[in-house]
């Protein structure tokens, strides 16, 4: 059994004596030069109090961005003692102590407290644990586990046309909405690796980087449906029924297809007035069966979310043509060819 000794601070004497034979009492001198008696018989109270550790679960770590979370602990028993720090310690490695990193938490309320952490590391497994002192000791909570966040952090460029908010540059994330990497077929045994196994994949016209700049990248379809998510968060691939609506804000395909276009870009003076903002570009696409690119400063091809059949998917392309006969096409393509990406906002 553990006992709280009642120390008597800034140099203090004291002396123990009997004003009568029957109460003993404690006489307290003070550094100010008061006295204070106290009978012996209380000192039993004052001193005999059991002091055992703290008790404290650690609740819950949500609000996890790629680099912040938010800890929230609940103080089970004080231990009969008096509190002093708590807070939350965390680390990379399991059962992090207060060597570790750590953070004072904020009272809500007489048993809970909370608080947020935003100097994480993204993508990044930690162990968290809740303490908190009294005079036994500094004690800890349950361990919990999480991982930071990876998400793509893009400031997209959009442009409203009618009730629909539309990305005006062609998608070029490397990553999907969760953090995980997309497969980057930078060559053709490549792309047909991950056609055979439909998987997501990406690559650049002839594979070169400063293509990438104008035209964005070029995605397969099983990148588009991947449910990881291609689209940054707040978009999404259009499906087919929503291309269908631009059209007709538009016009339909033939008025569609001029005012979608780009001012520059497109071969033998082809270009459109770019009166909607779509500021469609002509990125050609690569073939899905062998590799080889084609189109580029003729067509523009887009991908829906919409799938046709097992093998294919819906699709819309930009044509280098001004007659009174040129119109936003639609197809079903292959779902291993490469094309350009849109996204729609939520």
């Amino acid at each position: 059994m553990k006992y709280l000794i009642l120390i008597v601070l800034l140099m203090s004497t004291f002396t123990a004596f009997s004003q009568n034979q029957s109460l003993p009492v404690l006489r307290i001198h003070k550094t100010d030069k008061s006295i204070t008696t106290i009978p012996l018989k209380d000192i039993d109270s004052l001193v005999h109090v059991s002091i055992v550790p703290v008790n404290l679960t650690l609740l819950d770590v949500k609000s996890i961005t790629n680099t912040s979370a938010t800890f929230e602990a609940r103080i089970l028993s004080r231990g009969e003692g008096t509190l002093g720090q708590i807070g939350y310690c965390w680390s990379t490695l399991q059962n992090p102590t207060i060597l570790s990193n750590n953070v004072n938490g904020t009272w809500k309320d007489s048993i809970n407290f909370s608080n947020s952490i935003d100097s994480l590391t993204k993508n990044t497994k930690y162990y968290v644990r809740a303490f908190a002192s009294n005079e036994m000791g500094i004690w800890y909570s349950n361990q919990i586990e999480f991982s930071t966040l990876n998400k793509v952090v893009s400031l997209l460029e959009t442009v409203n046309i009618g009730t629909q908010i539309w990305t005006s540059r062609n998608l070029e994330v490397s990553t999907y909405r969760n953090g995980d990497t997309i497969r980057h077929a930078s060559t053709t045994q490549e792309w047909q690796d991950a056609a055979s196994k439909g998987e997501g994949a990406w690559r650049y016209y002839e594979n070169d980087p400063k293509n990438g700049e104008m035209y964005g990248k070029l995605y397969n379809w099983y990148a588009v449906n991947d449910k990881r998510g291609l689209a940054p968060e707040l978009y999404h691939i259009p499906s087919d029924a929503e291309w269908s609506v631009l059209i007709e804000i538009l016009g339909g395909k033939k008025l569609a297809n001029f005012k979608m276009k780009s001012t520059t870009g497109w071969s033998n003076g082809a270009n459109g007035d770019n009166s909607s903002g779509f500021n469609g570009l002509p990125g050609g696409y690569c073939g899905g069966s062998n590799g080889y690119f084609y189109d580029i400063a003729d067509y523009g091809y887009f991908w829906s979310s919409s799938e046709n059949y097992t093998g294919t998917a819906w699709s819309r392309s930009l044509v280098n043509n001004n007659s009174y006969s040129a119109e936003v096409g639609r197809f079903s393509r292959y779902k291993y060819d490469g094309f350009s990406v849109r996204c729609l906002r939520d």
